[in-house]
């Protein structure tokens, strides 16, 4: 989406951020940001709206054999315990929904790290485990898969939210209207 909008408005500037969800509101809130992709809750700032896209869902994944991988049956919360966690740094919220939306504690992490790519290899060479967004896993990289813990079962709204009375751009409509599209395909 982000390359096709800059090939065809290549005068757009384009800044991504990431960031706690909070520091990301206010800047939306400020006028910085013109869209943020997120969570769509119900708890919006007055001015804020949000419109759903997609569903998020939140895996667990491993090296392709890792002793839970053998179990035949989901793991348990405490199985899951016995093993070192890679998760986001704090404050990121994604872990901390995904674990206090179903009053678990989460883990205690051993490694703590937002790159894909570090995770993926950090898990391939260890008995370790994470946790991700089913976005990220459309791409899994060999060696890797999903656990099976259906009793995670997180799954969210999740889309634009924008600044309501704010009027858009149109390389800021033009990338909504493809961002609608890509997830309208995916479902």
């Amino acid at each position: 989406m982000i390359l096709r909008l800059t090939a065809s408005a290549p005068g757009v500037q384009v800044r991504i951020r990431t960031g706690p969800r909070e520091e990301l509101i206010q800047h939306l809130r400020d006028g910085d940001t013109d869209l943020m992709l997120g969570r769509i809750t119900d708890d919006l700032p007055d001015g804020l709206v949000g419109e759903s896209v997609a569903r998020v869902g939140m895996y667990l994944i491993a090296r392709k054999d890792h002793p839970l991988t053998r179990l035949g049956r989901d793991p348990s919360r405490a199985e899951l315990h016995d093993y070192g966690w890679i998760l986001p740094p704090s404050p990121d919220p994604t872990v901390r929904y995904a674990f206090t939306d179903f009053d678990l504690e989460p883990p205690e992490p051993r490694v703590e790290a937002l790159s894909r790519h570090l995770v993926f290899d950090l898990l391939r060479g260890s008995d370790m485990v994470s946790i991700m967004p089913d976005l990220a896993l459309d791409a899994l990289p060999e060696g890797l898969v999903r656990l099976n813990a259906d009793w995670l079962g997180w799954s969210r709204k999740a889309g634009v939210i924008r600044h309501a009375g704010r009027t858009m751009l149109p390389c800021t409509e033009q990338f909504l209207a493809e961002l609608r599209a890509e997830t309208a395909a995916r479902r």
